[in-house]
């Protein structure tokens, strides 16, 4: 096993340092250095986990914290929704990603050493499938939306905040700016 490897070549390289650096300075009369060598010996081998024998271990299975994020365009069922995690606006195999159901609600699995407020939401609504459950029809057309870093409902003011923070602004700056172009107040953006 790999383990027993690793504990073998431990023991050789502990072998050879303690017959180059230490016993040398005794000469092969002097009791010491007898004394030593079967003490170092054992020393070695436990050290290496009993020279040989292996513990079985059970690998460690990954955990998962759950997101719970929702869509809103008229609720959004049946769309791709995932967390961006290398920011390039796709969905790649290895990002949390669901499909949305009844009420936009979806959870997306993230991995526990993941911090999913770190990363944007986006929302892929696909035409004939996603439906788009304020008049419960199938969308006619393809679009994406998305919710800035820490938000969980990803709607289309979430978007134009988005589009505003990618000019620099603060999300506070991207809210009053959004808020003051379609001239409504600014707990109305993300609220």
């Amino acid at each position: 096993t790999k383990k027993n490897t690793y504990s073998n070549k431990l023991l050789i390289y502990h072998f050879k340092l303690t017959r180059t650096l230490i016993l040398p300075q005794y000469n092969s009369n002097n009791r010491l250095k007898r004394a030593l060598t079967p003490c170092l010996l054992i020393l070695s081998l436990s050290a290496c986990g009993g020279g040989g024998q292996t513990e079985s271990s059970t690998p460690q299975q990954p955990t998962f914290n759950n997101y719970h994020v929702t869509a809103i365009d008229g609720y959004l069922k049946n769309a791709d929704i995932w967390l961006d995690i290398n920011n390039n606006a796709e969905l790649d195999n290895d990002e949390p990603s669901a499909t949305t159901s009844d009420g936009g609600q979806a959870t997306l699995k993230v991995p526990s050493d993941i911090n999913a407020s770190d990363y944007a939401v986006i929302v892929r609504a696909i035409a004939g499938i996603t439906i788009d459950e304020s008049h419960g029809k199938t969308i006619s057309a393809d679009y994406i939306m998305i919710a800035p870093p820490g938000e969980t409902a990803v709607t289309p003011l979430s978007t134009l905040v988005f589009v505003e923070m990618q000019s620099g602004n603060t999300i506070e700056q991207a809210i009053q700016q959004v808020a003051d172009t379609l001239n409504i107040p600014t707990d109305a953006v993300l609220g």
